[in-house]
């Protein structure tokens, strides 16, 4: 008797690579806390990390799209996987940013994050 194959079919993939930087991408922001969204509507927390002593957090696999939906016309526009990335650091503004990633696509993020005055320093 054949023994039937039980494995889910398998999922496409696509790698998002954070570059967080500040000073217009002079200096890296080690310990940025990444987190990625799963799409709407349900925005499920999929990733939570930290940037390292570069401020990069690199190789996250997302499920993407299959590769054959970009290829084709008719379904090339709703081809990409759509997720929202939040990059918070104590010393900076939050910042949100959309991402699309396409299956066997790494797609880079460069961020440039905003400090955040001390509250003594108020200009008079």
């Amino acid at each position: 008797m054949p023994v039937q194959d039980f494995s889910p079919p398998l999922q496409d993939f696509g790698t998002l690579r954070l570059q967080v930087t500040t000073a217009q991408g002079a200096f890296p922001v080690p310990n940025a806390v990444i987190e990625v969204l799963s799409p709407l509507p349900h925005s499920a927390l999929l990733y939570r990390g930290h940037t390292d002593a570069s401020g990069i957090a690199d190789d996250l696999p997302l499920p993407a799209n299959p590769r054959a939906d970009s290829q084709r016309p008719e379904t090339a526009p709703a081809s990409p996987r759509r997720y929202t990335v939040i990059i918070s650091h104590s010393s900076f503004l939050p910042q949100t940013h959309p991402v699309s990633l396409f299956a066997g696509v790494k797609t880079i993020l460069p961020v440039v994050l905003v400090p955040v005055l001390p509250t003594e320093r108020r200009l008079q």
